[in-house]
């Protein structure tokens, strides 16, 4: 068991009369349950292009620096196998609240991790990883993913039962150790670590932290530049407000009135009724904005007002390899259980590289709700641009910009970038993305 992670039991059982033509069950030495297609073959995404016929050399790029060793080609299949892998997550998810551990990917091997709290459920997620055609390995953990997700909230808001207050806005679920990991203040740890305050089995406990991982700053990233750009109005520009320059994400609808539209951002660019604005042009006002980092959310939505964009559809990107010709966004994550390490995701905002996209690695939720991608470092006025999953000519958005290292494509050794999933932006601003 590697050094850290929680305890976790492994089913030794199999699951008989579901292995297709090829595809075998084997027992690794830590036990666990694998299935493993003996063609090679994933599905779920169709035939794989090579990466310059894809025009997405950053993902890959990315994908080999996370893991070394894959090829081009054999790293593109495997980054557009991935709807295949979230599409069997979500179902899990969705359908197996209590049972449901969590999951993550290991592009290294090809591999799907997948949790259970059960040995049943480990030989039922066993079989739909073949029926679905997927390379699975199943652990059996002791809590679902729904359970330390909803304790994991409840610890950033300061309204757990046990914790009270003492892990407000430091508290993340770790999928592979199957724990909430809670930052705690000194005083808060001594007690903790004396027993005189009760922690839950569920948590793991580490001193309170207000930096990266890596020891560094957050940093929000804004500035004052901007880009001209006209209709139709598309995610990754230069947008202003009156006193902070910043990147627009995606486009969205109100869930109650479709008919109104609005631009979305991250919450440190804007003041609710500030104007928003695009170069000589005007979007509209901000009517809310969201940032709390306590619980992980730095959202805003301005109004789309002017005609100059609401005579064109939504639901776009900029397109950097012709700015005439815009990419639709194809697809939008509708559950944080969809997110996973290993996967690969790419930000449009106003300092891309011209010449293709800008790339990275999820590595994980941070204490505060973040989500945090290493692999890449973005740039001031980059905040609010539109995170997305690349899968062939298909873009799923993944959520908002935030910051991340105080430096701009490495030029001060940065390397990581946080985002506020796609899930908790429609919630606390009651939009739904445009997707085409």
């Amino acid at each position: 068991m590697a050094k850290g992670r929680g305890r976790r039991r492994t089913t030794l059982s199999l699951v008989a009369g579901v292995a297709s033509a090829g595809a075998m069950f084997y027992l690794t030495p830590a036990s666990a349950v694998i299935w493993e297609a003996g063609s090679g073959d994933i599905t779920g995404a169709g035939a794989a292009d090579s990466p310059a016929a894809a025009g997405n050399p950053g993902a890959v790029r990315a994908f080999q620096e996370r893991f070394p060793g894959v090829s081009d080609e054999e790293a593109w299949r495997r980054i557009q196998a991935e709807d295949g892998r979230v599409a069997l997550i979500t179902r899990l998810a969705r359908d197996n609240a209590g049972t449901f551990g969590g999951s993550w990917y290991d592009g290294a091997t090809d591999t799907q991790h997948l949790q259970a709290t059960t040995a049943e459920a480990a030989d039922r997620f066993a079989a739909l990883a073949v029926d679905s055609g997927v390379k699975a390995e199943v652990h059996q953990v002791d809590y679902s993913y729904a359970r330390l997700t909803a304790e994991a909230e409840q610890a950033r808001a300061g309204e757990h039962r046990a914790l009270g207050g003492a892990a407000k806005g430091d508290a993340a679920v770790d999928v592979e150790a199957n724990r909430v990991v809670a930052g705690l203040a000194p005083a808060d740890l001594k007690a903790a670590r004396n027993e005189t305050m009760a922690v839950p089995d569920t948590f793991q406990i580490r001193p309170r932290s207000t930096t990266d991982p890596s020891g560094l700053p957050i940093v929000d990233e804004v500035c004052n530049s901007r880009a001209d750009c006209s209709k139709p109005l598309r995610g990754g520009i230069s947008v202003k407000s009156p006193d902070v320059g910043c990147s627009l994400g995606f486009t969205a609808y109100e869930n109650d009135h479709p008919k109104r539209k609005f631009a979305i951002t991250a919450g440190h660019c804007g003041e609710k009724g500030e104007r928003l604005k695009h170069s000589n042009w005007t979007i509209g006002n901000f009517d809310r904005v969201v940032f709390d980092n306590d619980s992980g959310t730095d959202v805003a939505r301005a109004r789309v007002e002017n005609t100059h964009w609401l005579s064109s559809p939504l639901g776009w990107l900029y397109n950097p390899g012709d700015h005439d010709d815009p990419d639709p966004v194809t697809g939008r994550l509708t559950s944080e259980s969809g997110i996973q390490n290993g996967q690969i995701v790419c930000l449009s905002a106003q300092h891309n590289p011209e010449n293709g996209s800008d790339c990275g690695t999820i590595d994980g939720v941070v204490g505060n709700g973040y989500i945090r991608v290493v692999g890449h470092d973005a740039c001031p006025g980059d905040s609010g641009g539109g995170w997305y999953r690349p899968s062939g000519g298909k873009r799923i958005a993944y959520g908002i910009h935030k910051g991340g290292a105080e430096s701009c494509h490495g030029d001060q050794g940065g390397n990581y970038d946080y985002f506020t999933s796609l899930p908790r932006t429609e919630d606390r601003l009651d939009v739904t993305i445009h997707t085409r």
